[in-house]
């Protein structure tokens, strides 16, 4: 992981340092929108064959011209997801066009590209374009707003997540979350060309994006096998077979999901007012004997007297 700032360089030098130092595809200009000395930050999360470049700067307008784009050869294709702010992009002499936030755009860093952005924060995920063709076939027209869908969910969710949390992971676990995006953004390629993608062969993603879905929907007592299917668009049989390779089970991990929920309601002095079946019923529970013997199976301990470990850890210190 590698991070860059303006922080300590002169204001007139901003820029310049900017576009020669750090910016390797594009040529930034500043655009002044408050008269202040141009501020960015780039975090660059390297991880294998495949790399998430987080920005947070002021506004500047910049291009890709074809002189430019001969000279650097790079030959790869950008997932950008606009998180603040205000951006237009083309391609080639195409009139720039706005985007949204929360929107995933495909840049393609072989052509020529125009962009104008306001203050912002963007995160990117960068892959060759040999290992997208190997993967994929087919690539869909670019600057290419990519249609929403459950895997481009997941894939925005891995994004945000590895970009906020790259500070406190090892470099084997930033490595491993740079390749859960790239097997997520292959999925999603697959998707926008029309072809069903095989599980297998992005089985990483599959899994990780499956946990990414339980965690954030197993409060849900209907949340099951048949709705991360749908989020993943995939057969029982391939969603299964990510699992296996996991080592662990679907349902089994529903139920873990839902577990630790309830543990962490239970630490929580916010919801010291809930009782344990509203806990249950809170964390997807809907038999609150059940829920009591799956915790305590899990952890050794009954909800009730896990509760009253933490109040006497907490008043301890």
């Amino acid at each position: 992981m590698a991070t860059h700032t303006t922080d300590a360089v002169p204001a007139g030098q901003r820029i310049a340092f900017w576009r020669e130092g750090v910016m390797r595809r594009l040529a930034p200009v500043a655009d002044a929108e408050d008269g202040t000395a141009f501020r960015a930050r780039l975090n660059l999360i390297q991880g294998d064959g495949a790399e998430i470049v987080d920005v947070v700067s002021d506004g500047w307008r910049a291009h890709r011209d074809a002189r430019r784009c001969r000279q650097d050869g790079y030959d790869d294709i950008s997932f950008d997801l606009l998180v603040s702010g205000r951006l237009s992009v083309a391609h080639g002499s195409e009139v720039p066009s706005p985007r949204h936030l929360d929107e995933l755009t495909l840049l393609d860093s072989a052509r020529p590209l125009e962009t104008v952005r306001s203050r912002h924060r963007n995160i990117s995920l960068i892959i060759g374009r040999d290992r997208i063709l190997e993967a994929v076939g087919t690539l869909p027209p670019f600057p290419g707003r990519v249609r929403p869908h459950g895997l481009v969910s997941l894939l925005k969710s891995q994004l945000r997540v590895t970009a906020d949390l790259a500070a406190d992971l090892s470099p084997e676990e930033r490595i491993l979350a740079v390749q859960v995006a790239a097997d997520l953004a292959m999925a999603v390629l697959r998707s926008e060309a029309n072809r069903a993608f095989d599980p297998d062969q992005f089985s990483l993603g599959m899994f990780e994006g499956a946990k990414i879905l339980i965690e954030r929907e197993c409060t849900d007592p209907e949340f099951g096998p048949a709705q991360i299917v749908l989020g993943l668009g995939c057969s029982r049989a391939a969603l299964y077979r990510a699992f296996a390779a996991g080592g662990i089970g679907v349902a089994a991990a529903i139920w873990k999901a839902r577990i630790e929920h309830a543990r962490q309601l239970l630490a929580s002095p916010r919801h010291a007012g809930l009782t344990i079946s509203e806990i249950a019923f809170r964390s997807g529970f809907v038999d609150p004997p059940t829920f009591n013997r799956m915790f305590k199976r899990d952890y050794g301990m009954t909800p009730q007297e896990t509760r009253h470990g933490f109040r006497v850890k907490t008043a301890v210190l």
